[in-house]
């Protein structure tokens, strides 16, 4: 997973301000749907995020990015948590979701669903209808976790 310039910038710039708070950043996106851009900044707790501190991020991150004329494109600004089934793109995702429930969805379409039972930076172990599989990261299309009710 790689960022690029202002995403890394923005990562950067945000978990300074989601510290003051007690925060911190979870992910970072820059991209674009139809005609628009979005920025989008994904707050994370253990404790969950609500709208307040979401707000105060958001707040002064603006004011960060307005100053210094980061990005001179038009965009909107989101910041919000990951939600309860996040997208699982980085080293720090992945071990962080160990023990829990998680889909995969493998570049030539499989997907397997089970529990993570490891990670590392070249692969995950998924525990699917009682046997382990392991995937290589460079095969994952797309992983998240699954809430279950």
């Amino acid at each position: 997973m790689s960022y690029s310039k202002t995403e890394e910038i923005v990562f950067t710039q945000s978990e300074l301000i989601s510290q003051k708070y007690g925060y911190s950043i979870y992910d970072v996106e820059f991209v674009k749907e139809g005609p628009h851009r979005f920025l989008r900044v994904y707050v994370w707790s253990e404790e969950g995020v609500n709208l307040d501190i979401c707000e105060k991020i958001s707040r002064e991150l603006s004011e960060y990015l307005d100053r210094e004329d980061l990005i001179l494109e038009a965009y909107f600004l989101e910041v919000s948590s990951p939600g309860i089934e996040r997208v699982l793109k980085t080293d720090k995702h992945f071990f962080g979701a160990i023990g829990e429930e998680i889909t995969v969805k493998l570049k030539d379409n499989v997907e397997i669903s089970g529990e993570l039972t490891s990670a590392d930076d070249t692969g995950i172990s998924v525990l699917c209808d009682g046997e382990e599989v392991k995937i290589e990261r460079k095969n994952i299309a797309k992983a998240n976790v699954v809430f279950k009710f």
